[in-house]
């Protein structure tokens, strides 16, 4: 019965690591880590020898699903001289011990030595045509994040335009740009369906504060869900300053530009500063769907109004976190009088005693649970919808 051994020459796939590649093999050969690289140096080893024909192909369609480009051979009978391939593996190596998964087909005995090549072997073919393909989709990534820089970069070149047909006109920009970057904020919210998740943590928050109101025993949960939603909103209250002073930085840098500067040099300067750092930010987000570079841009433009929002939102939630209600009560005093013995008209009158019953009014002061939490709750579950940091997964 003919019995295979697989070959590997240092073939891997053109998108795989070759050091973590070396070192998964490394672990599969039970070899140090250390040299991992001597399997890329061009020779042929022998990572598993004595297989049965079922074996090798099991081993090599798992090589191959890694990017482990192998040969499967039937090993020649003793007395056939013939170059072999240099030994690496003892034999007791499983495969099971291999991290990354690794495809090869094998053929029988009976085969033709130039039909065993032809099978057993990934051809030199075969590694151009996967590298072209991977070159092509990597053109095609660059085509398409180009296209998208293009459209941000056209976005602003349109600021740079429209902010210089006078100040009335660029206070009017203004406008436009942060009423169209709102509706495309809500179109966004809409379309990728998360209105519903912002409407849930506001009838959570609003649900938590009626039922802790309705049994103080419960104040505990409501002041820590109050800290948490209040650290959260905090935190995106942060990631929003970044975005907020690029917004301020644009528009003063046009106005400059345009209505402040008038020597040449400073114009040039201006432009400059203005258009490398809108390259940049198109940059930054062109890797992104264009769906979601928009609804970047959109925040970005919006971010200075939401800071104040949210830094509002905060320090009145805090103030309405606990209310102080003043109640004024009516209650009768009654107090007891003693009258003096005294002569009334030629009539004389014993000293005697009487009781006055008077209303006095008094303050009582209460505390009790306010709005606070159910505005920090609310806005964070709103303002998550904005967060600059979250991450969106990329074309």
């Amino acid at each position: 019965m003919s019995t295979y051994k697989i070959i590997f020459r240092g073939k891997i796939a053109p998108e795989k690591d070759q050091i973590k590649i070396g070192k998964a093999l490394a672990r599969f050969l039970k070899l140090p880590e250390s040299k991992a690289h001597l399997l890329f140096d061009g020779r042929a080893y022998a990572i598993k020898k004595n297989l049965e024909r079922e074996k090798a192909e099991l081993i090599q369609k798992k090589l191959k699903s890694a990017g482990i480009y192998t040969e499967c051979k039937v090993e020649k009978l003793k007395g056939k001289a013939a170059q072999q391939p240099t030994e690496l593996t003892p034999q007791n190596t499983t495969i099971h011990q291999l991290d990354t998964q690794p495809h090869v087909s094998c053929v029988s005995n009976n085969d033709s030595k130039t039909s065993l090549n032809a099978q057993t072997q990934f051809s030199d073919q075969d590694v151009v045509a996967s590298n072209k393909k991977v070159a092509e989709e990597k053109q095609d990534k660059s085509e398409i994040e180009g296209a998208r820089a293009l459209v941000y970069v056209g976005i602003f070149s349109a600021l740079f335009y429209f902010t210089g047909k006078g100040e009335q006109a660029f206070f009017i920009t203004i406008a436009a740009t942060l009423l169209l970057s709102f509706m495309y904020f809500a179109y966004y919210i809409y379309s990728e369906k998360k209105l519903k998740q912002m409407l849930k943590g506001v009838v959570l928050s609003l649900v938590l504060l009626a039922v802790c109101m309705a049994f103080p025993i419960l104040l505990p949960i409501l002041i820590v869900y109050t800290l948490y939603q209040l650290k959260s909103l905090w935190d995106i209250f942060k990631s929003l300053q970044t975005q907020a002073w690029l917004s301020v930085s644009v528009w003063a840098t046009l106005y400059l530009y345009h209505y402040y500067i008038e020597l040449d040099y400073g114009k040039y300067a201006l432009a400059g500063i203005f258009f490398i750092t809108v390259l940049g930010y198109s940059g930054n987000i062109m890797e992104h769907r264009l769906k979601d570079g928009l609804m970047k841009f959109s925040v970005m433009m919006l971010s200075m109004p939401l800071c104040l929002i949210l830094l509002a939102s905060i320090v009145s939630g805090l103030r309405n976190l606990l209310q102080t209600t003043l109640t004024n009560i009516l209650s009768p005093v009654t107090t007891t009088q003693t009258v003096a013995s005294h002569m009334r008209g030629d009539t004389f009158i014993n000293s005697y005693t009487r009781d006055i019953t008077k209303e006095v009014t008094s303050t009582v002061s209460t505390t009790s649970l306010g709005s606070g939490s159910a505005i920090i709750g609310s806005t964070n579950s709103i303002a998550k919808a904005v967060d600059s940091d979250s991450k969106k997964q990329r074309e």
